[in-house]
């Protein structure tokens, strides 16, 4: 059973077609990289795949379920392009944004998942206060703390510096 399959996905924008009638499927343990230019597509189709923004035509499954019936959230961790939802004056700690990934509070998966993005020393910190490349480290373990069997990143290694970069890499192997 393939973890995403799109069949005949259409979308426009202001009546300008973005996707055309696009149709894959993605195995579980396969990896996809759809890539193109600036304003090709790519962020609007992965906006359809999870239900962001609604097909004109087409239909999407996650885990064998048609998105309409699909409930079974925890088994996917979503990186955005921008992180223009984090609300940069929002009075949180890093370690409270990436338990928000968490149905209960886990302080020792916690702990190793700030460890593994090297963001261990930054527990304490309001999201406000970190760089922008920090904070889209923080988002990114906010997406892996639940160990998700389907990862689904926009530009994930955007505003990364080299060292987390490679570290993003090494966890997707």
């Amino acid at each position: 059973m393939p973890v995403i399959r799109v069949e005949n996905l259409t979308f426009r924008y202001n009546g300008t077609e973005v996707i055309n009638e696009i149709g894959f499927t993605v195995e579980r343990g396969v990896y996809l990289a759809v890539v193109g230019p600036n304003g090709s597509g790519k962020s609007t189709l992965v906006k359809n795949i999870l239900g962001i923004l609604k097909p004109e035509k087409g239909r999407v499954e996650l885990f064998g379920r048609r998105l309409e019936d699909f409930s079974s959230w925890e088994k996917i961790g979503y990186l955005p392009q921008r992180l223009s939802g984090l609300n940069i004056h929002f009075p949180g700690t890093v370690a409270e944004i990436v338990q928000m990934g968490l149905p209960k509070k886990d302080p020792a998966l916690l702990s190793d998942t700030l460890d593994m993005m090297a963001i261990g020393h930054l527990g304490r910190r309001l999201i406000g206060d970190l760089s922008y490349g920090e904070q889209q480290r923080v988002m990114l373990a906010r997406a892996l703390i639940r160990r998700p069997e389907l990862l689904i990143f926009d530009e994930p290694t955007t505003a990364l510096d080299p060292e987390t970069r490679d570290v993003f890499y090494a966890l997707t192997q």
